[in-house]
C-alpha cells in the first residue's frame, strides 16, 4: 500500500488531487449503486402489494366456501324464558318450546350457623368449632371429575380447609365458598347436571367433622361389620403396625408414618372389587400412610367409590361402598416377605368399632319440550337442529322460535368481499399510473452530505416515483380481476342469477375508477332475501374444469387470480420473512454487489497508482532541488 501523502516540495495539495481524480474513477460504481437502490424500491412496493393481496385472497377464500352464506338468525318470543342463535345448520322455519326445568348443579349448604360469630371468622380451628376434634381424620370429596381425600386436622383454621377442598377442585369437580354474613358453607359442584355431570359426595371418618363442625344436613353413617381376607364391605388395618416413635422423639403424625420402615425390597398388594376391577399398589420402606392412602383414592379403584382414610382411633380404613361386589387382597411380591403381614391384612380383622359418614347431592338436568319431544340436558344451554338455545326460566308458555336466513350477515361478508376488491385494484392502478421522472436518479452518499434530512426526503419521493409503472406482472393482475368480474358464470340456467351485476354490484361508470366496484344495497339485500341459493352459487360454484374458469362462482375465480399474482410478485421479489430469498430482484441485487465489489478493488489500485505517480513527481522535484542547491553552491564558492 503506498503512503499517502497531503502536499511535498511542489507545494500541491495532493489528496484533494487525487479525490478529484478518483471521483470521474468512482461515476460507473455510483451508477451501479443506484441500479440497486431501484432494485430495493421495487422490491419493497412488490412485497407491500402482495401484503394486500394475501388479505384480499383470504377474503376470497372465505367468500369461495358455503358457510358465510348459511348463516341463520333465529329470534325467541320471549327472551325472558329462553334464548337462542341460529347456526349453518338451523333449517329455516318456526318452532315451539317449553322449559319444564333448569339444569343445576349439586350442592350441599351448612343448614346451621358454623362459627356462630358475627360477620363470620375464617380463622377459627377446627378444634375450636368442635372441642371434641382432638386427632386427624379425613375428608373425601367426590365429584363428576374424581374424587380427592383431604387431612383435616385439628389446628386447621376454617381458611385452611376452604383453600385445600378448592386446590383439588379440577380433580374432583367440586368447590367450597364461605360466606361469612350467612356464617355458612356451600358446597357446589362446577357444572350443572344430573348425577354424571353433577354431583358432590363427602366422606369422612369423623362423623364430628360434617355434621357438627361443617354442619351439613343429617346424612346416612356408614357401620363396617367384622371382614376376614376377602371381603364384602369396609376392612380396616391398624396403623399401629408401623413404625413405632422413639421413646425420646416427639410422636409422628400417623398420616407420614413409614408402612414398613424395615422393608428391604419392594412389595406389592393388589385390590380387587368383584371379578372384572382391581388396582395394584407399591409399597416401599419410605411409603407413609398418607402416600397409600392417596395411591388408593386416585386409582381406578378410587374413581368407583372404594376409599381410604385414617379415623379417629389411628386406623386406616378402606371402604367398599359396593356391598355387592368383594374386596380382596392379593399378594403381588415374588420374594419370601409378606406385604399382606406389612400392611396388616393376613388374618380377619375387626372394624366394628369404625363409623364412616357419608353425605351427598346430585344435580339436575334441563327438561325442554320441542315441537312436542321431551329432551333432558346437562346445561341450561344446549344445541338442538342446529340451534343453540340458552334456558332461563322455568314457564308454562310455549315460546315461538323463528329461524331465517340471516341477511345482515351475508351482507356485510359480501361488502367486506367488495371494499377488499377494490382496495387491491386501487392499489395496483396508482402504482402502474406512478409518473416516472429519470431525472431524479436515487442519491450517492455524497450527494447526501451536501442536502438537508426533508430536501432528501422529498428528492427520493420524486426518484421511487413510477417504478413499477407499466409493470408486466400488476397488468396481468388487473386483468385478471377485471374479467373475473365481469364475466357471467357458465352452467347457470337461463333466468338465474349468473353475473354480479344481477345482485346490484356492478364497475363504476366513470373509467377514471379503473373498475372499483359499488353496491347496490336495497337490490342486494333483496336478492338475498329472494334468492339466497343463487347468491350463494354465483360466489361459489365449481366449475369442475381444471383448464377453464367459466364455470366457476366469481369468489373462486378471484381467489384463484390471487393466488397465482401472489405466487408471480413471490417468485419476483421474495417475501420479507424468508431468510433465504432467491427471487430474482435478489439475484440482480447479488449480481450488482458482485460488480461493485470488484469495481471497488479495482478503484483501490487505480487509487493506489496516483499516489505512486505523485509521490514520483514530488521525488523528482527534490532532486532538481537538491541539483540546483549544489550547483549554486559550486558556483557561489569558485567566486
Amino acid at each position: 500500500m503506498v503512503t499517502r501523502i497531503n502536499t511535498g516540495v511542489s507545494g500541491l495539495d495532493i489528496d484533494s488531487m487525487v479525490s478529484q481524480l478518483m471521483k470521474a474513477r468512482r461515476l460507473p460504481v455510483d451508477q451501479l449503486m443506484q441500479k440497486k437502490q431501484v432494485i430495493s424500491w421495487q422490491r419493497d412496493d412488490y412485497r407491500s402489494i402482495n401484503a394486500k393481496i394475501v388479505d384480499f385472497r383470504n377474503s376470497a377464500s372465505d367468500m369461495r366456501l358455503q358457510t358465510p352464506f348459511l348463516n341463520k338468525k333465529a329470534a325467541s318470543s320471549n327472551e325472558a324464558i329462553l334464548s337462542v342463535t341460529g347456526t349453518a345448520n338451523a333449517t329455516e322455519g318456526i318452532y315451539k318450546i317449553k322449559v319444564n326445568a333448569l339444569a343445576e348443579a349439586a350442592k350441599l349448604t351448612s343448614s346451621a350457623n358454623v362459627t356462630g360469630t358475627v360477620g363470620g371468622d375464617l380463622s377459627k380451628k377446627m378444634s375450636e368449632l368442635d372441642p371434641s376434634f382432638a386427632s386427624n381424620t379425613t375428608l373425601t370429596v367426590g365429584g363428576a371429575k374424581g374424587t380427592a381425600t383431604i387431612i383435616i386436622k385439628p389446628t386447621d383454621t376454617l381458611a385452611n380447609v376452604v383453600n385445600n377442598i378448592n386446590s383439588e377442585s379440577n380433580n374432583t369437580g367440586v368447590k367450597i365458598s364461605y360466606d361469612g354474613g350467612l356464617d355458612r358453607l356451600f358446597f357446589v359442584a362446577t357444572s350443572t347436571g344430573a348425577e354424571k355431570t353433577s354431583n358432590i359426595k363427602l366422606q369422612s371418618a369423623n362423623e364430628d367433622l360434617l355434621t357438627d363442625i361443617f354442619k351439613m344436613p343429617p346424612a346416612g353413617v356408614t357401620t363396617p361389620t367384622t371382614f376376614a381376607n376377602t371381603v364384602t364391605g369396609t376392612v380396616a388395618f391398624v396403623a399401629e403396625k408401623t413404625d413405632k416413635d422413639a421413646d425420646d422423639a416427639p410422636p409422628v403424625p400417623l398420616e407420614v408414618k413409614k408402612i414398613a420402615p424395615d422393608l428391604k425390597a419392594e412389595q406389592v398388594f393388589k385390590i380387587s372389587m368383584g371379578a372384572s376391577d382391581s388396582a395394584s399398589f407399591t409399597i416401599t420402606k419410605s411409603t407413609s400412610i398418607g402416600e397409600l392412602i392417596d395411591k388408593i383414592n386416585s386409582s381406578d379403584l378410587g374413581k368407583k367409590g372404594v376409599s381410604a382414610y385414617l379415623n379417629e382411633s389411628g386406623k386406616l380404613v378402606i371402604f367398599n361402598p359396593n356391598r355387592s361386589n368383594e374386596l380382596k387382597f392379593t399378594d403381588e411380591t415374588d420374594d419370601d416377605s409378606d406385604v399382606l403381614k406389612s400392611l396388616g391384612l393376613e388374618a380377619p380383622v375387626t372394624s366394628g368399632d369404625f363409623a364412616y359418614t357419608q353425605m351427598s347431592s346430585v344435580g339436575k338436568d334441563a327438561e325442554v319440550e320441542f315441537n312436542g319431544v321431551t329432551g333432558f340436558y346437562a346445561s341450561n344451554t344446549f344445541s338442538i337442529s342446529g340451534l343453540q338455545f340458552t334456558a332461563k326460566k322455568v314457564d308454562t308458555e310455549e315460546v315461538n322460535v323463528s329461524v331465517a336466513q340471516d341477511v345482515d350477515s351475508v351482507y356485510n361478508s359480501i361488502k367486506t368481499f367488495v371494499d377488499k376488491y377494490n382496495d387491491v385494484i386501487d392499489s395496483l392502478n396508482k402504482k402502474m399510473q406512478e409518473k416516472r421522472d429519470r431525472s431524479y436518479l436515487p442519491l450517492t452518499d455524497e450527494q447526501r452530505t451536501n442536502m438537508k434530512e426533508d430536501e432528501i426526503k422529498r428528492w427520493e419521493e420524486k426518484a421511487r416515483s413510477g417504478i413499477l409503472r407499466n409493470d408486466s406482472i400488476l397488468s396481468s393482475a388487473l386483468n385478471s380481476m377485471r374479467l373475473a368480474i365481469s364475466s357471467p358464470v357458465n352452467g347457470i340456467p337461463s333466468g338465474e342469477i349468473s353475473i354480479l351485476s344481477d345482485i346490484g354490484i356492478k364497475t363504476s361508470a366513470n373509467y377514471l375508477e379503473n373498475g372499483k366496484l359499488y353496491i347496490d344495497e336495497a337490490k342486494l339485500r333483496d336478492a338475498l332475501s329472494n334468492k339466497s341459493d343463487q347468491v350463494r352459487r354465483l360466489f361459489t360454484a365449481d366449475g369442475g374444469d381444471a383448464s377453464s374458469e367459466r364455470g366457476d362462482g366469481v369468489a373462486r375465480r378471484l381467489f384463484n387470480g390471487a393466488s397465482k399474482v401472489f405466487s408471480d410478485i413471490l417468485t419476483k421479489a421474495g417475501a420479507s420473512n424468508t431468510l433465504a430469498d432467491d427471487s430474482l430482484l435478489s439475484k440482480d441485487e447479488g449480481t450488482l454487489d458482485k460488480k461493485i465489489y470488484d469495481f471497488n478493488k479495482k478503484l483501490l489500485l487505480i487509487e493506489d497508482r496516483y499516489y505512486k505517480q505523485f509521490g514520483a513527481m514530488e521525488a523528482a522535484i527534490q532532486r532538481m532541488q537538491d541539483q540546483s542547491s549544489s550547483l549554486i553552491q559550486q558556483l557561489t564558492g569558485s567566486k
